[in-house]
């Protein structure tokens, strides 16, 4: 086939001229002394193609057959490279090639990064799901939505328009529905599947029923001293709608429909006289709607309008003047109001402060007709004005009045209706609230009643002006050449300094007069020459107004016009607008021709313009069209009367030249981008005429590996093939007008691969692995590679150096370790790492967790440890307790002292495995029933001979014990004794001294108190003694005698001295002084001494 010559390093090239193609075999026979070892490289492109070499060695001297039937690398190159380490002849031979064979490529397959997420929400709320995804190759990613009535991601049905990764899911109804995405990628560059596609999982939007939603509005206005429905609650919502109220401010001054929501006053309100929590007129109340899902509440402010009170005070008294005072009311228009009392002998008019007997109410009037001895008040309005009365109130004596006579002027017509007076539980008076019988379009009111009463709060509405009048006016035809349809008219008054006369053309319908200062509409001003158009009979309606457009006079007439005498037909004047236009070369302009003709005169016109070229044209309607290579300037077009060529007009139309695009230059003409680099085009485009600069920018490359932005920007792929790309820069305004550069790529380093070892590792929890990654790189790209986990968790983490380190606490499973290329991404190779159980506890449970235990008991715990991996079930069992009091056993045997201090111990099972593993029981000690105490009072007391003493026992006990106890005394005579209840008794003849009362408590006879009683001697006289015994004393005389008394402690020493002579003659004295009488009778006397203690002695 021929010869091949390399130099060292060097190679001979095969090379095909019609394409790739698959290489089979070729013989070599080694033309050098020494055997060399050669290596074959197939191309592609210009690029090696990876796995593409193979090395051999040939017999020296004779042909060596290099076989490539099992290298599927060079099953598709369109050349092939022999290298050799020194310079080298050899001879080739029998090349075989055939077809390539291209292995197939699919699409790659869409990979899921963010799922779509259920939601729940409200009727109405917003349910947005999202969806991320990312291709590996490249390709164009499309997306589908699909809903579901189960939860599954086959057989949905597809949302029409769904095609974002974002969806809005309908939430006008309750319910579940699922919905999921199928994602395609669409790679339209591989040889096989270009169309992969992945399905996420199911997403559930659950639609909830809200509470109600209001949408009425938030205020509202009502009218004071009106009755009816102030405001209508809406709100939508699940079913059946209840409205209440629900609070605010002034929430006891309404009611509520439940079922229509309409709001109403429970009182009419008055605006004199607010009666809102905070006095200002506006009126809160919170509103609230309840469904089967919930309820809601809205806040609602009613503000209360006033109606034109007309209201008087005393200080009114002083103006009025002939039984009649008049007061400026406006309600639309502005009058007088005229309160009076009909003028007769002995009438009177006069205001009260406040209703007589009524202290809260405002004041009135008090009318009197002294002519039929009744109240009657007269209401009049300005003369030329009529007002409506809507209500008023009054105050009545119910012992004379039982009804009010209302008697009104409308029309010039009177009318008179009567209405009983109500009691409304008072005494005497009673008020009227709000008397509602509106009475419209009045004049005049007189309100009589037969007895004492009187009238406040007058509500005036609608005052109305009186119908304008007061202007002269005629009218006449209007002769001469074109005055048909027009009529003369004249006013014979003259407008007022700032006034203006106005007129409105009625036709044939009854002309609507307006009242005085009345703004009408529908007028136009009166020219000065009073010449208006019209049909002869129409009616006429004249008006002069002020300044600000209010009728101060008026009049009507109707209009006069006879018609006049056919005209001669003539052609007065054509005119062509526009007069001037600007036309660019190939546009057009259109020109109007206005005939101004009488008579009938045809008003066509003939067209036609000045250019004899025939460039410029104008067709029958006016059109005029500039060829696009007429020459710039002026031009005329006329337009004639086809009725008198006499009569034209022209137009000048100027043309301009067209834009146009001259070139189109793109810099820098040629530049070099390694792959996956950018480089920067600039276009510049020569335009003129305002022709558009802009340019769309493309490529050659059919691989879509170089490519270019809208803005110029070249992007070449880093797996581009080097070589050199047209880039075309062309103009949007003339695609004929273009320019290109030359973009040479070359090849870039790049990773071909990374490979991790080893490919699979079991590591028990807690262990570690130490992985390796090797980087094939070309073109000096960096070796290094970055490794990952998949577990989220951090439980099985890789350091920078690739030692996976596994946490005791990681859950057994297989994991991923990747290493990617810290220069191409894309390149990655990953380990599976699986993680063993360790053995391990997982959890300690003591049963029971609470006990409660009496102080002395005891309580059986267990503990049950859950292991994996043969751990040790053992258990330390600890108690809270230091004091030793509260104690468990190895076995969890709880043991409590007698005095251990009631409360709650912690009792706790640790693992012998694992430290960490325990669990507790609350162990609750109560204490036992005992006697704490017992306390005698008082704890000493002194009684005498005799007396008694009442002793308590207090005896203080925990957990039930009994409270009773045992009296005993010490004194074994039984003269000091104590009860059961502890009273203690002294006998009249007890040894004093000191004795000991004992109370013991029944439960526990160790548990006692005692109380010392000290029984004291009682008071005695022992005795009395007179002294002298016996005494001689002559009549007249006296004799002191002396009583001596012994007593014991401290008994009273006193004595009472006595005689025996009952006559009186023979005394003694309380002191002891013996008196004798002159005439007391000789013999013997007895005198005695008795101690005042004891009367014995």
């Amino acid at each position: 086939m021929g010869t091949t010559q390399a130099g060292a390093n060097e190679y001979g090239l095969v090379q095909s001229n019609t394409g790739p193609f698959k290489l089979n075999s070729f013989r070599v026979i080694e033309r050098n002394t020494v055997a060399e070892q050669y290596k074959v490289v197939g191309y592609l492109n210009g690029q090696p193609v990876v796995g593409a070499e193979k090395l051999f060695v040939p017999v020296k001297g004779s042909f060596y057959t290099v076989d490539f039937s099992n290298d599927n690398a060079f099953q598709n190159i369109d050349e092939f490279r022999l290298y050799a380490e020194t310079s080298v002849k050899l001879d080739f031979d029998d090349l075989l090639v055939s077809d390539p064979i291209v292995a197939s490529t699919d699409a790659a397959a869409p990979l899921i990064t963010m799922q779509p997420q259920g939601r729940t929400v409200a009727i109405g709320d917003v349910a947005t799901l999202t969806v991320d995804a990312t291709v590996s190759d490249g390709g164009t990613l499309s997306y589908q939505w699909y809903r579901n009535t189960v939860n599954s991601t086959t057989g949905g049905v597809p949302i029409i328009g769904a095609t974002s990764p974002t969806y809005a899911a309908p939430t006008s109804s309750v319910g579940t529905t699922y919905y999921y995405v199928v994602i395609t990628n669409i790679n339209i560059e591989v040889n096989g599947n270009m169309a992969m596609t992945a399905t996420s999982d199911a997403a559930a939007v659950t639609v909830n029923a809200g509470a109600p939603t209001f949408i009425s509005a938030a205020t509202a206005a009502f009218a004071e001293n009106q009755s009816g429905t102030v405001y209508t609650a809406v709100a939508t919502g699940t079913g059946t709608i209840a409205y209440s109220i629900a609070g605010g401010a002034d929430q006891s001054k309404f009611g509520i429909d439940s079922s229509t929501g309409a709001l109403t006053f429970i009182g009419a309100p008055n605006y004199e006289q607010p009666s809102d929590a905070d006095g200002n007129n506006v009126y809160e109340v919170a509103v609230k709607a309840t469904d089967a899902a919930g309820n809601s509440t809205k806040n609602v402010s009613v503000t209360v309008t006033d109606i034109n009170d007309v209201s008087v005070s005393v200080a009114d008294n002083g103006h009025i003047s002939n039984n009649s005072i008049t007061k400026q009311v406006t309600a639309g228009q502005t009058a007088g109001i005229t309160f009076m009392t009909p003028e007769h002998d002995h009438s009177f008019l006069y205001i009260y402060d406040v209703l007589e007997n009524e202290g809260t109410y405002p004041g009135g009037f008090y009318s009197y007709d002294g002519n039929d001895d009744k109240v009657r008040l007269l209401i009049q309005s300005e003369a030329g004005y009529t007002f409506d009365l809507s209500s008023f109130k009054f105050a009545a004596d119910l012992d004379e009045a039982q009804q009010i006579q209302v008697t009104f002027t409308s029309g010039g017509e009177n009318y008179s209706d009567t209405y009983p007076i109500s009691q409304d539980g008072s005494e005497g008076y009673t008020i009227l609230n709000a008397f509602d019988h509106s009475i419209d379009d009045v004049s005049q009111v007189e309100l009589t009643v037969n007895g004492y009463a009187e009238f406040q709060d007058f509500e005036i509405a609608d005052i109305r002006a009186a119908l304008a009048s007061g202007l002269t006016v005629s009218a006449s035809d209007v002769t001469g050449a074109g005055t048909d349809g027009k009529t003369d008219i004249s006013v014979t008054e003259t407008a007022g300094a700032g006034n203006k006369f106005i007129y409105k053309d009625f036709a044939g319908s009854t002309v609507t007069v307006p009242f005085v200062g009345e703004s009408v509409t529908g007028y136009d001003d009166l020219p000065s020459d009073g010449i208006i158009a019209a049909s002869n009979g129409d009616k006429i309606a004249i008006a002069e107004v002020n300044a600000n457009g209010k009728v101060v006079r008026f009049g009507q007439i109707t209009a006069v016009v006879i018609a006049e005498p056919a005209p001669i037909s003539a052609i007065n004047s054509v005119t062509v607008t526009p007069e001037t236009a600007s036309v660019v070369q190939g546009g057009t302009e259109q020109l109007t021709a206005t005939v101004d003709a009488v008579g009938g005169a045809a008003t066509a016109v003939i067209w036609s313009s000045n250019d004899g070229s025939g460039k410029v044209t104008v067709n029958a309607s006016g059109l005029v069209n500039a060829a696009s290579d007429a020459a710039p300037g002026t031009y005329t077009i006329t337009a004639t009367s086809t009725f008198d060529g006499t009569k034209k007009d022209t137009a000048t139309i100027t043309v301009t030249a067209a834009p146009a695009v001259n070139s189109v230059s793109v810099t820098p003409e040629t530049a070099s981008v390694v792959q996956g680099g950018t480089e920067q085009l600039t276009a510049a485009v020569d335009a003129v005429g305002g022709a558009a600069t802009a340019v769309i920018w493309t490529s050659n490359d059919g691989s879509g590996k170089v490519t270019v932005n809208a803005s110029g920007l070249v992007n070449a792929a880093s797996d581009a093939a080097p070589g050199t790309y047209t880039i075309t820069a062309t103009s949007t305004f003339d695609g004929t007008k273009k320019d290109t550069a030359a973009i040479t790529v070359t090849a870039a380093p790049a990773v071909n691969s990374v490979t991790v070892t080893p490919e699979t590792a079991s590591v028990v929890q807690g262990g570690t692995k130490q992985l390796t990654a090797t980087v094939e790189v070309v073109e000096g790209a960096a070796r290094a590679v970055t490794w990952s986990s998949s577990d989220s968790g951090g439980k099985v983490t890789v350091n920078a150096s690739g030692l996976v380190r596994v946490a005791s606490d990681a859950a057994p499973g297989t994991y991923t370790i990747t290493a990617t290329s810290t220069f191409d991404g894309t390149k990655a190779d990953t380990a599976t790492i699986t993680v063993t159980a360790a053995p391990a506890v997982n959890s300690v449970t003591v049963t029971p967790e609470t006990a409660s235990v009496v102080q002395g008991g005891t309580k059986q715990l267990t503990a049950t440890v859950e292991v994996v991996e043969g751990a040790a079930g053992a258990v330390t069992w600890s108690s809270s307790d230091s004091g030793g009091k509260v104690t468990v056993n190895a076995s969890g045997l709880v043991r409590v002292a007698s005095d251990a201090a009631p409360g709650t111990y912690t009792i706790t099972a640790t693992s012998t495995f694992d430290g960490t593993k325990k669990d507790t029981a609350a162990i609750t000690v109560t204490a036992a029933p005992a006697v704490n105490s017992v306390t005698v009072t008082p704890e000493t007391a002194s009684v005498v001979q005799g007396g008694t003493k009442q002793l308590t026992a207090t005896v203080e006990v925990v957990e039930g014990a009994a409270g009773a106890v045992t009296w005993s005394s010490s004194d074994s005579g039984g003269k000091v004794t104590v009860n059961a209840s502890g009273l203690v008794r002294v006998a009249s003849d007890a040894a004093p001294g000191t004795y000991t009362i004992t109370a013991t408590s029944t439960f526990d006879g160790t548990k006692k108190d005692t109380a010392a009683i000290t029984v004291t001697a009682a008071p005695a006289v022992n005795s009395v003694t007179v002294t002298p015994e016996t005494a001689s004393v002559v009549q007249g005389g006296t004799k002191q005698l002396t009583a001596t008394v012994e007593v014991v402690e401290g008994a009273a020493g006193a004595v009472t001295w006595s005689s025996s002579d009952s006559g009186g003659k023979v005394t003694v004295n309380a002191s002891g002084l013996v008196r004798v009488a002159s005439d007391a009778a000789p013999g013997t006397y007895t005198i005695t001494a008795t101690s005042t203690f004891d009367g014995t002695k």
